[in-house]
């Protein structure tokens, strides 16, 4: 436990900085939307704003761990001064990370919401007060996706980082090419992959409806809500993220030598 408890506050140390930029950006871009919206009068510009700034914070944990991996890669660190499991070594990043991407959605989340509440009272005959449930219960949603959606890039960046450090020993500067490919190649077999109907019978069991802000459609005709998930589908892509992470930690362990 203490090994682990090193672990994560070493990382939280490194990796503050760039934590708390990320969200004080986060905060000057919704407040700066807000000006303009103030300014022209025209709520949705702090709307959609707010809102795809959420939206953006899917990639907060996959950037994080790359900048975090590529440092230890460049110093060693890694595998030189650290003599714990990498399994170790990469949950604790996943753990800081993840935190620090969760503050910073609750923070964008309470901005769009807020905007939300702005955009229905100009644009709509509906009051905030009336639907703020139904709103709240929509940014949990939306939130949750978005942090799921952040998981997956994060341990996708982990797989493809892992793999380039296993080619770079044999390939050299031809290895970023080769990865290149080798993605690029499993981006295309994964589409052919969906639109399989072994996949659709795989992930299409089990559907899910959930309380979607269907207010939201009434400000803007670009706007459209989705309350329906699977379980299969849950169910499918949690197996798959497992293997690709216990799979990438496998690969920086065992394969790639310093």
């Amino acid at each position: 436990m203490n090994s682990w408890n090193g672990l994560v506050k070493k990382e939280f140390y490194q990796s503050r900085v760039w934590m708390v930029s990320v969200l004080a950006l986060v905060i000057l871009v919704n407040f700066v939307s807000y000006g303009f919206a103030v300014r022209y009068d025209h709520a949705l510009i702090s709307f959609f704003s707010a809102f795809f700034t959420l939206l953006f914070l899917g990639l907060y944990l996959g950037i994080f761990l790359a900048v975090s991996l590529s440092a230890e890669f460049k110093q060693r660190q890694l595998w030189l001064y650290n003599p714990q499991p990498v399994t170790k070594l990469i949950g604790a990043k996943f753990v800081v990370g993840l935190v620090a991407n969760i503050v910073t959605l609750i923070v964008a989340g309470a901005f769009t919401l807020f905007a939300a509440a702005q955009s229905l009272n100009q644009y709509t005959d509906l009051s905030a007060n009336d639907t703020v449930a139904s709103l709240v219960k929509g940014a949990f949603w939306l939130e949750l996706g978005v942090m799921f959606s952040g998981i997956s890039f994060a341990v996708l960046i982990l797989l493809v980082m892992s793999v380039h450090q296993f080619i770079k020993q044999y390939a050299g500067k031809v290895s970023g090419f080769i990865t290149t490919v080798l993605v690029i190649a499993s981006m295309i077999a994964w589409t052919y992959i969906q639109s399989s109907s072994i996949y659709r019978t795989i992930v299409g069991w089990g559907t899910i409806t959930f309380a979607a802000p269907t207010e939201l459609e009434q400000i803007h005709q670009s706007i459209t809500v989705d309350g329906t998930i699977t379980v299969g589908r849950i169910v499918f892509y949690v197996v798959s993220l497992s293997v690709f992470y216990f799979l990438s930690c496998w690969i920086l362990e065992k394969k790639v030598e310093v």
